[in-house]
């Protein structure tokens, strides 16, 4: 019987996802029960695995879960497995309850972060994108130059896979019409900057590898009250 780490290399050659995350979620289980046989993992190696994690948020602790089920329920199938998944179902005391209630920005507050963004430039113009087209993180930084497509009265963006990242699903393909005038200046200053990558954001995409820079971004914007935006570095 294939063991985890063997099964976990077959999935994600398989399927087209961000391996970050299984990635963490495999070697964590490997550390606390071992690569074993996948038809021997049970509820204790589970509950074990979820003690692991007890100093993180139950919502992290469910999205790692989901991890190992998803790869688990794959090896059953592939493998012919009759056998219940133990990662499925497993509930967390306290779900839910230590969630972070998040105010979402006012008017006033996105015209500020948006002016700052497109005076300081780099990865900061990406916030403007994100803001006013409703994109996912990952399809953004993931934008190649002719994704952006210019029409007579506006910029339309043509979100599709490509070498450096996939799309969560088939559904996600779509054109996007930018009607927002702080999203088409970001864009045209990303197209009229000096680099021969085929990549808006070459500094994070290149063909097949992309950094998914939420921590970074998370650093670009210091403080929430009053909103403050960090300059670039030298």
């Amino acid at each position: 019987m294939v063991v985890l780490s063997e099964v976990f290399g077959e999935f994600l050659d398989l399927k087209e996802i961000n391996p970050k995350p299984s990635e963490q979620s495999v070697r964590r289980l490997i550390e606390v029960a071992g690569d074993l046989p996948v038809d021997q993992y049970a509820r204790s190696h589970a509950k074990a695995f979820l003690a692991s994690y007890s100093e993180q948020k139950t919502s992290t602790r469910r999205r790692r879960l989901q991890c190992l089920s998803s790869i688990l329920n794959f090896a059953y199938w592939e493998y012919d497995i009759d056998k219940s998944n133990p990662f499925s179902r497993v509930i967390i005391k306290g779900e839910g309850k230590d969630a972070t209630s998040r105010e979402p920005f006012s008017v006033v507050e996105l015209k500020k972060l948006y002016s700052a963004s497109l005076a300081y430039g780099q990865l900061r113009l990406i916030l403007p994108i994100l803001g006013e087209t409703g994109c996912r993180l990952s399809e953004v930084l993931g934008l190649m130059k002719q994704d952006v497509i210019h029409t007579e009265d506006l910029l339309v963006i043509n979100i599709r896979e490509n070498d450096c990242r996939g799309l969560k699903t088939e559904n996600s393909k779509r054109l996007l019409p930018v009607v927002s005038d702080s999203a088409t200046k970001a864009l045209q200053k990303l197209l009229e900057a000096q680099s021969d990558s085929p990549y808006l954001f070459p500094r994070y995409a290149s063909c097949g590898y992309l950094n998914n820079t939420g921590h970074q971004l998370r650093s670009v914007i210091t403080s929430r009250s009053p909103l403050t935006v960090r300059p670039p570095t030298a």
